[in-house]
């Protein structure tokens, strides 16, 4: 690399890492978020164009979500125009291509400030590498429409707050428009993104501190061109959001009371236990990091440490201190503040860039430090690709679904699981849709009907003639009643007991879209609609006839917890108490989530007179209500 111009290098392989991604971006699925932001989007450029005489969504609420009108509409509005404009006939392809953009930008960004801080082409190679490398982050760097674009935000913003310090007598005007983008893309997406004028202020007072030089007139442009990028950044984050346009100054402080301490109560999978996000343990973060990072990282993160002390001597020190602090604060600070965060890492995406620079620059160091000989130098960098061929084996084998990632330390997909989240997401609803179209509606007349836990599902089928197939949305708890020929299913929201017991996938299930050989998505063929006369029979107290059914259905699909329940409930009904206790321990080895459940065991226990084994169901029924409270 020193006998070459390792500037090709960097940006050949930009070059080439865009034209791979230009190729994959068609295989991602929409994700949960983006129906919402899809609309939010559409409002947004609406409210533009029509200089907001579109509806009131300040006063009521918007696709049934309240909160959105505190978001940015940088992104959203942006690829809503430009759908306007084009008339995409796949317009979620299109905001997936706008999305790798983003992404694309933030592995460029974090290239350019490693070779800010070390000179060299080699490591922003590096470090590029590294952050596309990291599983979690370039597999959401397609279709998530929030984190990647706020990443890419924070992390340009940084660039040019260190190039604005390094010409802090003289700022360039360049580098004052490059940090003003950067502060309208963060703040644009989330009112979090006020995070990086905070930086910008205090590394300025740092810098003044470690320069021991406090003379105003040093500053004084310096200080001009800062108010600048922050007031013309502030106002480009504004123009793109309808809530801020109502209110310049108050409505965006009322988004950061607001979504500083988001309200938000849903149960997440974390350590084998579904966890209220009010009650979300204090280690979730740093667990998930933990987990959930590869390997390379994690070492290059700790090393880093003793990088930054390494550097004290000399300017690098600020800027090394400013990707620390660019990763660590937001942590602490979401910790302290106890603020409700979900999906694994997805909410601190935008740390992973400084992760990348950070392990570059100790990869870098002990290069330098300790490969003094040819053999150490040959052995360091193949000990490096070693390291870096782990998650590489990841993401190629497991296309699309690369962010289903766990490292090897921790044991990989296969232990995590039924004890943490999989594929949050629904990516891998494409994947499944993309098979049920090939292998399904090519070979079947007449209409299918498709029902499925995934939101996005009627999406997938836009371009597919409508009588040919339906798809809609179908509670998973409620498959046993609802009329579907095919139910595609992804693992989130199935209770922990299901996944740890093996009792999922259930049986009739056709197809597994699996990552490291672990099911993430299935498709469920039903064999009969007994199970449907059964519930009907069952609503009408036609006892007798939904005996019939439900025994007709165990014969074909005996793994349907739901199925033994309202069985168990039938034959209560029709006098049979020990084979009614038996259909519920049953539904409860297949799952023993549900506390009512247990209830239900000890009124029948109750009936005939065993209080000994009614007080033991009711107490486990306690439990499973207690382990479901969340605790402050």
């Amino acid at each position: 690399m020193k006998s070459l111009k390792a500037n090709y290098f960097f940006w050949g392989y930009i070059s080439l890492l865009t034209i791979l991604c230009v190729f994959i971006t068609p295989y991602y699925g929409i994700t949960g978020d983006e129906v919402t932001q899809w609309k939010y989007g559409n409002y947004v450029w609406q409210y533009l164009i029509h200089s907001g005489n579109v509806g009131d969504l300040f006063k009521t609420s918007f696709p049934g979500h309240d909160e959105l009108k505190y978001y940015g509409g940088i992104f959203d509005g942006a690829t809503a125009m430009l759908i306007d404009i084009i008339h995409p006939k796949n317009e979620f392809l299109l905001r997936h291509y706008c999305n790798m953009i983003f992404g694309l930008l933030t592995i460029l960004f974090s290239g350019l400030i490693a070779k800010e801080i070390t000179n060299k082409w080699g490591i922003a190679l590096l470090a590029s590498l590294f952050l596309t490398l990291t599983p979690r982050f370039f597999g959401e760097m397609f279709n998530n429409p929030k984190d990647i674009p706020f990443a890419a935000g924070y992390i340009i913003s940084i660039y040019y707050m260190i190039k604005f310090l390094k010409h802090i007598e003289a700022p360039k005007w360049k580098y004052t428009l490059g940090l003003s983008i950067g502060i309208a893309l963060a703040i644009g997406v989330r009112i979090g993104g006020l995070l990086v004028v905070a930086y910008l202020g205090l590394f300025f007072i740092l810098f003044a501190f470690y320069n021991k030089n406090f003379t105003l007139s040093y500053y004084k442009k310096g200080l001009i061109h800062a108010t600048i990028s922050v007031a013309v950044g502030y106002i480009l984050a504004c123009l793109w959001w309808p809530y801020a346009l109502e209110g310049i100054l108050t409505n965006p402080i009322e988004s950061l009371k607001i979504m500083s301490s988001y309200p938000l109560s849903i149960y997440m999978l974390f350590d084998g236990v579904r966890v209220n996000t009010a009650a979300m343990p204090s280690n979730y973060l740093f667990k998930w990091l933990w987990v959930g990072t590869p390997i390379f990282l994690l070492i290059g993160l700790l090393g880093s440490v003793y990088v930054f002390f390494k550097n004290r001597t000399n300017q690098n020190f600020i800027f090394i201190g400013l990707l620390f602090f660019s990763f660590g604060f937001p942590i602490f600070y979401i910790i302290y503040k106890n603020a409700v965060v979900y999906d694994a890492l997805r909410h601190i995406i935008f740390v992973m860039p400084a992760m990348a620079i950070l392990a570059s620059l100790f990869y870098n160091f002990m290069y330098e430090k300790f490969a003094t000989t040819k053999n150490y130098k040959i052995l360091s960098t193949l000990i490096l690709l070693a390291f870096l061929i782990l998650p590489l084996k990841h993401m190629i084998s497991n296309h699309p679904n690369q962010y289903i990632y766990f490292n090897e330390i921790f044991g990989g997909v296969e232990k995590a699981f039924g004890y943490y989240e999989l594929d949050y997401y629904q990516n891998s609803g494409k994947v499944g849709t993309d098979w049920i179209k090939e292998n399904i509606l090519k070979n079947k007349s007449g209409k299918v009907k498709i029902l499925s836990n995934l939101g996005t599902i009627d999406k997938y089928f836009f371009d597919t003639d409508t009588a040919k197939v339906s798809a809609g949305y179908g509670r998973w708890r409620e498959r046993d009643h609802l009329d579907w020929d095919y139910y595609v299913a992804y693992s989130r929201f199935i209770e922990p007991e299901n996944l740890q017991n093996h009792a999922w996938p259930p049986k009739n299930t056709i197809h597994e879209v699996k990552v490291d050989g672990t099911p993430v998505l299935i498709v469920i063929e039903r064999k009969n609609k007994a199970d449907i006369e059964a519930f009907q029979a069952l609503e009408k107290n036609d006892f007798a006839t939904a005996l019939t059914k439900y025994q007709e259905n165990i014969k074909s699909d005996d793994s349907n917890e739901y199925i033994w329940y309202y069985y168990a409930i039938t034959l209560a009904n029709v006098g049979q108490i020990d084979m009614s206790i038996q259909a519920m321990k049953k539904a409860i080895e297949l799952n023993g989530s549900n506390p009512e459940w247990y209830q239900l065991i000890a009124k029948l226990y109750n009936q005939k007179g065993e209080a000994a084994y009614a007080n033991m169901y009711n107490n486990l029924a306690q439990e499973k209500i207690n382990s479901m409270t969340p605790q402050n």
